[in-house]
C-alpha cells in the first residue's frame, strides 16, 4: 500500500494556493469540483484530494458534503454556543469527548475505509513523524484525525468530530503554539498513529478502536499542562506525556 510521492502533494497544493491567492480559481469562493481541478491542473484525482486535505487542515480552506468547497475557514455553524463555550472549557472536557466520539470513528473507519482513504491516513501519519516543529505537526496531525474521521463514511459523525476540532484549536492551539516537539515525544505520537494506521488496513475494528483511545489517553498529559498553564499563567507547557510513559513505549518497541 503506496501512497503518491509527498511533492506531487506539496507542489499542487502550493500552485492550488497560488491560484486562490490571485482569485484565479473557482468563483464567489467556491472551487471547481475535485475532478474539475484533476483536469485543469492536470493531476490525479488522488494526489487534489490530498493537497485539499492538507489546504483545509491549514485553515485556507473548508468542505461541506453535497455543497463544495469554498476558499477560507468554515463557518462557525455551531453558533455563539460553541463560541462562549471555547472561553471557558476546561481540556480534560473536551479530551474525554473525544475519547467518546473519535474510537469508534476509528472502529468505523476499520469497517469502511477504501484503499484510497487508508493510504491517505497512512501518508497523514508519516508527515506526522517526519514533523520538525509544533506548527508543522499540528497541520499533519489534524490531517490523520480528519481522514479517520471521513473514513467511517457518516457525515454525522464527520461533523461531530469537526464541532470537538474546532474547539480543540481554540482551546488548545494557542497555548500550545510555541511548544518544541521533542524527538521522543514525535516518536511515542508516531508510533500510536502507526498502530491505528495498522489496525485499520488490518480490517480489525476492535483493535482500531482500541488504538484511537489509547494514543488519545496519552494526550491527558498535554491537556492537563494546558489547563496548569492557562490557570497560573505561567511558561509554555510540555507537548507530550509523561517521560516515563515514552521510555516504556521505547523499552516496549526496541528490537
Amino acid at each position: 500500500m503506496t501512497a503518491p510521492e509527498q511533492p506531487d502533494v506539496e507542489r499542487l497544493r502550493a500552485e492550488i494556493l497560488r491560484l486562490i491567492e490571485c482569485r484565479k480559481l473557482g468563483t464567489d469562493g467556491r472551487l471547481p469540483t475535485e475532478r474539475a481541478l484533476a483536469k485543469q491542473l492536470k493531476a490525479s484525482r488522488w494526489t487534489v484530494r490530498r493537497s485539499l486535505t492538507l489546504l483545509e487542515a491549514e485553515g485556507r480552506i473548508w468542505r461541506h458534503v453535497g455543497r463544495g468547497t469554498f476558499v477560507g475557514t468554515r463557518p462557525d455553524e455551531a453558533g455563539t454556543a460553541f463560541q462562549s463555550m471555547a472561553r471557558d472549557l476546561n481540556p480534560m472536557e473536551l479530551v474525554d469527548a473525544r475519547i467518546a466520539v473519535e474510537p469508534e470513528l476509528a472502529r468505523r473507519a476499520a469497517l469502511q475505509a477504501s484503499q484510497s482513504r487508508i493510504s491517505a491516513i497512512a501518508h497523514a501519519a508519516n508527515r506526522c513523524a517526519k514533523a520538525r516543529n509544533f506548527a508543522e505537526y499540528e497541520i499533519w496531525d489534524e490531517a490523520f484525525h480528519r481522514e479517520v474521521a471521513g473514513a467511517g463514511g457518516n457525515s454525522v459523525l464527520k461533523a461531530v468530530f469537526e464541532a470537538l476540532n474546532g474547539l480543540r484549536k481554540e482551546v488548545v492551539w494557542g497555548t500550545l503554539r510555541k511548544s518544541i516537539l521533542r524527538p521522543e515525544v514525535r516518536r511515542f505520537f508516531s508510533g500510536q498513529h502507526d498502530e491505528v494506521v495498522a489496525a485499520i488496513a488490518d480490517r480489525d475494528p476492535h483493535r482500531a478502536a482500541e488504538a484511537m483511545a489509547t494514543h488519545l489517553r496519552s494526550l491527558e498529559q498535554t491537556y492537563a499542562s494546558v489547563a496548569e498553564v492557562r490557570g497560573s499563567g505561567g511558561q509554555s507547557p510540555q507537548f507530550g506525556p509523561n517521560p516515563e510513559d515514552i521510555r516504556r513505549h521505547d523499552d516496549d518497541t526496541s528490537p
